[in-house]
């Protein structure tokens, strides 16, 4: 690499050249955001939100993470087990 007076550049300047490089690019890389337009859900979206979802009425809160702990398990995780504190 050489340098604009057409010496070379030593190791040291090479490095501080590439972070210098990497910095811009990543900030290049963070400048395009989206538009607010993005993060509002269409017609679609909540129709399919409400074909998705469902309240279940009557379930313990500790019989659903009881449930929800034998799935993961039966998946392959490891889940230790905490004692439930009920809520007031």
């Amino acid at each position: 690499m050489i340098s604009k007076e057409g010496r070379k550049l030593n190791r040291f300047q090479r490095g501080q050249c590439l972070i210098l490089f990497l910095a811009f690019m990543i900030m290049a890389g963070c400048g395009g955001g989206a538009s607010l337009e993005a993060f509002v859900p269409t017609e679609e979206t909540l129709r399919k939100r409400v074909l998705t979802t469902r309240q279940f009425d009557g379930i313990a809160e500790a019989d659903l993470l009881s449930a929800s702990a034998g799935v993961l398990q039966d998946l392959g995780f490891n889940v230790d087990e905490k004692p439930f504190i009920q809520k007031a």
